[in-house]
């Protein structure tokens, strides 16, 4: 099993990215403060099962949503959904 997608809207420091992973090593590079961060939790809090105690929402906005597919060989195997 492997990660096919991970998006993300207005968790943490991300308005919103979409990550496909073409390659089995995906590098997640930037400069200090810019949600390298935010980009593992968005992905470490969709698989949690229980909720994140910190604020996951970004600043100014109401409502965050993270989503990951899961899969094998491009065929997606499952969706999960987190919403705050």
């Amino acid at each position: 099993m492997r990660i096919i997608e991970l998006k993300s809207e207005n968790f943490k420091r991300i308005a919103a990215i979409d990550i496909t992973p073409k390659e089995d090593i995906v590098l997640i590079t930037g400069a200090n403060e810019q949600g390298k961060t935010s980009v593992l939790d968005a992905l470490w809090s969709t698989l949690q099962s229980k909720a994140i105690q910190e604020k996951p929402i970004k600043d100014g906005e109401t409502t965050a949503e993270n989503e990951l597919k899961i899969g094998e060989n491009g065929v997606i195997k499952y969706i999960v959904k987190r919403s705050f």
